[in-house]
């Protein structure tokens, strides 16, 4: 999925100065930058319009675009940067302006991120592919929560199911039962709104949460491929590689060499540009 990364250009932080507008500041042809907003506020200028961002907003500004911001007068905003070597855009084009559900595990991460990039503690590419891979799945789930609000009851229904069901056996007909709907109705609502068949979607929800079991815990691939609710540890991997690009001992490797303690730095009053 992302396949596009090349490295990690940095993690920087920014504090905005009271009222001030920030003219456009062009994002390079091979870097993919995300602002995400710790501390007051600010109005950025984005490919979907003009956006309000407070604390747990995230900016994502792709290969070419620009970096144009007023801050607000009275509590102007303070934001952690990532920015991101790319070979192309990316394959999955997420919305300009997204939220975390918790601000202060957005706080923790970004803060954690900066004193880890500070460190110097691990390559570019473990930085790259951990950093993004967070970010990303908190603008996913942040499309996830608003697309649960306008859709329609059936869908609804069966998305609570399966995620409360994903470890357990299930079937396309076991969902479109609890749902209420034939399987052909069920395939099409699926569909229409994720882009996927009704096992693909459960299928990323189990490697979801095998990507939480594999950063937390020590349990071994077959521990949590039965945990996780796809037994057969063949099976298991197939699904995870297909989804994630590589198997999932590289990615518990990953993970494990990209965490560590950080260590503090100074802070950058400047534009990071």
């Amino acid at each position: 999925m992302f396949e596009h990364l090349a490295g990690q250009v940095g993690v920087f932080d920014f504090r905005a100065a009271p009222g001030r507008y920030y003219a456009p500041r062009a994002v390079g042809e091979s870097v993919e930058e995300i602002e995400v907003v710790l501390a007051g506020r600010g109005r950025f200028r984005m490919r979907d319009g003009d956006a309000d961002a407070g604390p747990g907003s995230a900016l994502w500004f792709l290969p070419g675009e620009a970096v144009e911001v007023w801050a607000d007068a009275a509590t102007p905003y303070e934001c952690v940067v990532f920015r991101f070597n790319v070979s192309a855009r990316p394959a999955v084009v997420l919305p300009g302006l997204s939220a975390w559900a918790d601000p202060v595990e957005c706080d923790r991460f970004c803060r954690g991120a900066l004193a880890l990039f500070r460190s110097g503690q691990s390559t570019a590419e473990h930085f790259a592919w951990c950093h993004y891979a967070r970010l990303f799945w908190e603008a996913t789930e942040f499309v996830r929560r608003g697309r649960r609000d306008r859709m329609p009851p059936a869908l609804r229904r069966a998305v609570e199911f399966v995620g409360t069901e994903a470890a357990t056996p299930l079937s396309v007909a076991d969902i479109a039962a609890h749902a209420g709907v034939s399987v052909p109705h069920l395939f099409s609502l699926f569909r229409r709104e994720f882009g996927v068949a009704p096992m693909k979607y459960v299928n990323r929800l189990r490697v979801q949460r095998a990507q939480e079991l594999f950063r937390t815990g020590r349990d071994s691939v077959k521990e949590v491929c039965h945990q996780v609710g796809i037994p057969n540890p063949r099976n298991f991997c197939k699904v995870f590689r297909r989804i994630n690009g590589m198997s999932p001992r590289q990615y518990r490797q990953r993970f494990a060499e990209s965490a560590g303690p950080g260590s503090g730095g100074r802070r950058q009053g400047g534009d990071p540009s």
